[in-house]
C-alpha cells in the first residue's frame, strides 16, 4: 500500500505551478468567521470573553443595513492578525440568497489576501478564470464583484474587494484597503 506525502501527492504539481515572479498578494488581511442568526447574545459574549482572554481586541465595529439584510460586523485582532466577526439577520420570511441561511455557526467563511492593486488582481483572475487550460471547468470561478471589485465602507476610507470560489471549495478574498 502507498502511504500518501506531500512528497508524491503535492510536490510533483507544486514544482510545476509556483513558478509566478511577482506575486498579487502581499499577505493575509484577515479570516471571516460567520456567527449564524440563531446564535444568542448570551453565547457573542462568551465568544468575545475568550477572544479578549486570549489577547484579542475589537478594532473595528460596523452595522450595514439594506431592506433584506442587517448585517453585524466586528473586527478583532490581536498583533497582525485579524478575524473579522460577523452576522446577518435577515429581513425577510424567506431569503435565500442571505449567506446567514448558508452559514453554520462557526464556520470559517473566507480568508481575505491584502492586495495592493484591486483592479489589477481582479484583471489578472479573471484571466486566469478565462483560461481553459489553467482553469478546466471552471472550478475557480468569481462569487461577489463579478464584473469589478465592490466596495465596503470598513475602516478609515473604505475598502474594495472581490471573493473567489478556490479550486477545493474555499472563498478567497481579494482586499485592497483605500
Amino acid at each position: 500500500m502507498t502511504t500518501l506525502s506531500v512528497e508524491n501527492v503535492f510536490k510533483p504539481i507544486a514544482e510545476r505551478a509556483f513558478n509566478s515572479t511577482k506575486p498579487l498578494v502581499s499577505g493575509v488581511d484577515h479570516v471571516g468567521v460567520c456567527v449564524h442568526s440563531c446564535v444568542t447574545d448570551e453565547d457573542i459574549n462568551t465568544a468575545f470573553n475568550f477572544y479578549n482572554l486570549i489577547g484579542f481586541n475589537p478594532v473595528m465595529d460596523k452595522v450595514l443595513e439594506d431592506d433584506k439584510c442587517k448585517t453585524s460586523v466586528m473586527m478583532i485582532r490581536v498583533g497582525e492578525t485579524t478575524f473579522e466577526l460577523y452576522k446577518q439577520d435577515s429581513k425577510t420570511a424567506n431569503n435565500n440568497a442571505n449567506a446567514a441561511d448558508i452559514c453554520c455557526p462557526g464556520t470559517l467563511n473566507h480568508f481575505s489576501f491584502k492586495v495592493d492593486d484591486v483592479n489589477y488582481a481582479h484583471k489578472k483572475v479573471v484571466e486566469f478564470i478565462n483560461n481553459k487550460e489553467m482553469n478546466p471547468g471552471n472550478k475557480i470561478h468569481i462569487l461577489e464583484g463579478t464584473t469589478e471589485p465592490n466596495y465596503l465602507p470598513f475602516w478609515e476610507r473604505g475598502v474594495n474587494y472581490f471573493t473567489v470560489q478556490g479550486a477545493f471549495g474555499e472563498r478567497i478574498e481579494f482586499l485592497q484597503r483605500r
